[in-house]
């Protein structure tokens, strides 16, 4: 009888084990299942916190992309502006080289004028046909002399243009 009683008594306490181990399981299911649910409610929260900052930045983005836009034109404005400095440079050498022809021609001209004084003093000493000779070349000494103002006002002016392209060349460099 001891045996059965001992035997009854084991049963008992096991029971009572698995009982309380069970009453452990559920309370421990339990604390799983509020964990889960907080985290599935935290998901939740996280996907709309996720959809409104992407509704936010959403005009960050056409930003983004205008800059983009933006430092494109920019690369495109910079390399045409190169581009110009390099025809000013040469556009520069060109009407240095045209400003050095003129004042070739302006030492020309100015060697032709005094040997037109020197042709006009000897057709002045001619008299009879050798008038109206000198006449036409009175005529033609006056057109040669404005010619010769008038290459010297073009020095001038090239001059003037040429320095200002000097100035935009240090601007742009």
């Amino acid at each position: 009888m001891w045996t059965r009683t001992l035997f009854i008594l084991i049963n008992l306490v096991l029971l009572g084990l698995v009982g309380v181990g069970t009453a452990k399981q559920i309370d421990t299911q339990k604390e799983n299942n509020q964990v889960m649910a907080d985290v599935h409610n935290n998901i939740n929260q996280a996907k709309t916190l996720t959809m409104e900052t992407n509704q936010r930045l959403e005009p960050l983005r056409a930003t983004a992309l205008t800059l983009e836009e933006m430092n494109g034109k920019l690369t495109k404005t910079n390399e045409t502006l190169v581009g110009m400095n390099k025809n000013l440079a040469q556009v520069i050498d060109s009407e240095a080289n045209i400003v050095q022809g003129l004042d070739s021609l302006n030492q020309n001209t100015a060697n032709v004028i005094q040997q037109m004084k020197v042709v006009k003093q000897k057709n002045a000493a001619l008299q009879g046909p050798a008038q109206t000779v000198a006449k036409q070349t009175g005529t033609e000494y006056g057109t040669i002399e404005r010619l010769y103002d008038l290459t010297g006002v073009s020095i001038r002016e090239l001059t003037e243009i040429n320095n200002k392209f000097a100035y935009l060349n240090l601007l742009n460099h």
